[in-house]
């Protein structure tokens, strides 16, 4: 698994080391942590399926925010490319 976010440097105070706990609690169970600059996609790949909106996957909670899911082998293949992420796979 992958995910792809903002540095930690990049939230304010107690955030900040509230992501870095988050990421090696990530990287712990196996998953490459990957930082984007200004990063704002919110968007999962998780099989054949690509997950994406305008909700914060990891961190919202009874929002009226949106994402939708797509089953589509094809639209995973097309947004795994446009965000880069066959090269770490």
């Amino acid at each position: 698994m992958i995910v792809n976010t903002r540095h930690p440097e990049e939230y304010d105070g107690i955030y900040a080391d509230q992501v870095y706990d988050d990421v090696a609690v990530m990287q712990a169970l196996g998953m490459r942590v990957l930082y984007t600059v200004k990063h704002q996609r919110k968007l999962a790949i998780i099989d054949d399926t690509l997950w994406q909106g305008s909700v914060s996957i990891l961190s919202q909670n009874g929002s009226c925010e949106i994402i939708r899911h797509s089953a589509s082998s094809e639209l995973v293949r097309q947004m795994a490319s446009f965000v880069g992420a066959f090269k770490y796979v």
